[in-house]
């Protein structure tokens, strides 16, 4: 199927991450210089908030249309939006012996937990991990001795959780139990051809297959959660994908 690509915003970022859909626009963080930006799908209107730090993530918070997780350089805080105006404040810092790492991508559960990973800026092996956190309070750490923590995912039915830490190329998923909101069974779904690029971040449609953009790959890559195999291919007129929703 040859899909149709169109350009939805020229912004220039130096690097676009965490898309996602809220309140009718598209939203999306530019990391290093930690600019929130969201783009209304009706008026191509771009509004634009400093988050003052390096962010890999924004979130909304599903009971307020004001609030938001921001994945930092120094944390993860609470993010409240206010007209043209925010503030920032911390919720918690799991690595504050480890100042040269940064939280990249996160998401929701079903069940309203955070769950991001985090990376060494100068991507030192195996010095980031992936968290979970739980009533804006409780963290834990799920995966340790991460390199590159990126994609995040699950199953349509809650069974199954998806997860890429780039520099293993490989698109791993566990168990998933959504009561208790943990992990196991860890295996490799996929390991990604060295000439595709690199796996970045990733989503799930609704019959359950992953979408998965490539970092230097020009392209999103959708992959069968059955055996790894690929059923499309997007090219897009740029090397570096990092994400998709």
């Amino acid at each position: 199927m040859q899909a149709r690509v169109e350009l939805f915003s020229d912004s220039i970022c130096e690097v676009a991450e965490s898309p996602f859909w809220h309140n009718d626009a598209l939203w999306w963080v530019d990391v290093n210089p930690g600019v929130l930006y969201r783009c209304s799908e009706a008026h191509g209107i771009i509004d634009t908030w400093q988050l003052g730090d390096r962010t890999g993530a924004v979130v909304p918070v599903p009971e307020s249309p004001r609030a938001f997780y921001a994945a930092q350089q120094g944390g993860i805080h609470q993010l409240l939006i206010d007209g043209a105006d925010c503030s920032l404040t911390l919720i918690v810092d799991p690595e504050p012996h480890l100042p040269n790492n940064r939280f990249n991508d996160g998401k929701l559960d079903s069940r309203g937990r955070l769950w991001a990973g985090t990376m060494s800026i100068s991507l030192d092996p195996e010095q980031g991990a992936l968290y979970k956190l739980e009533d804006r309070k409780s963290i834990t750490k799920a995966v340790d001795a991460v390199t590159l923590s990126n994609g995040l995912a699950w199953s349509p039915d809650d069974t199954a959780f998806y997860y890429i830490d780039t520099t293993t190329r490989r698109i791993d998923i566990f168990d998933f139990d959504a009561a208790a909101g943990s992990i196991s069974n860890r295996r490799c779904l996929r390991r990604c051809e060295e000439d595709w690029g690199n796996p970045d971040g990733m989503t799930v449609d609704s019959r359950g297959f992953l979408w998965v953009a490539f970092w230097g790959g020009s392209c999103v890559r959708c992959i069968s959660p059955a055996d790894g195999s690929v059923q499309n291919v997007i090219r897009l007129p740029c090397p570096n994908v990092t994400s998709c929703c």
